[in-house]
């Protein structure tokens, strides 16, 4: 069974919140923690998507797995997918091969985005991550593209963690009361185990 996961080799240029958005909820009128204030927006945007399982940002992602399915479908982690840049694989010879755009479909029209080959996906060497597709994937490249229910969240993450920055222990682990209803009803929940 292939197991698919996905990482940003390309991280967003800009973040669904800015400092000055930040600061103003932050209640901060100086610049002293500006460099702090920016590490707490990222930190809450990553929270936002690994708990969602989507890219909240326009960013460059890259799934691997070790052979293709045995269905013809993949579904690719951390959407809306805007577009597929390329999937490459170890043929049987061992040597990276790109697999034509003309021998599949893409699906991303949905929230959970698709690639659907069109007859039978090609057999791969024997090996690790022997498959390796990269795709862009965000509500887009503007913060105003960014659900506003999962930027409050954000607000509320960054709070936290601005007020709590000395602490360890259990209270980093607990999110603030109204997170887990900002993030709930965006949660995708998709199998990333192909059979």
């Amino acid at each position: 069974m292939p197991i698919l996961y996905s990482n940003v080799t390309t991280e967003p240029t800009v973040e669904p919140v800015v400092i000055g958005e930040a600061k103003l909820h932050l209640r901060v009128d100086h610049s002293d923690e500006d460099t702090l204030i920016a590490i707490l927006i990222q930190a809450a945007r990553e929270w936002v998507e690994k708990r969602t399982g989507r890219s909240l940002i326009n960013q460059t992602r890259t799934a691997k797995m070790d052979f293709f399915p045995r269905t013809n479908t993949i579904r690719l982690p951390y959407g809306k997918v805007s577009s597929l840049t390329s999937i490459y694989y170890y043929n049987d010879s061992e040597v990276s091969t790109l697999l034509a755009a003309s021998e599949y479909w893409t699906d991303f029209t949905n929230d959970i985005s698709r690639i659907i080959v069109k007859n039978s996906w090609p057999s791969t060497y024997d090996m690790p991550n022997a498959v390796t597709l990269v795709y862009v994937a965000g509500y887009g490249s503007a913060a105003s593209n960014v659900p506003r229910p999962l930027k409050q969240a954000m607000f509320l993450i960054i709070g936290h963690l601005y007020e709590h920055r000395e602490q360890v222990g259990e209270i980093m682990h607990e999110v603030p009361f109204g997170v887990e209803a900002l993030v709930g009803p965006y949660v995708l929940e998709q199998s990333v185990i192909y059979t």
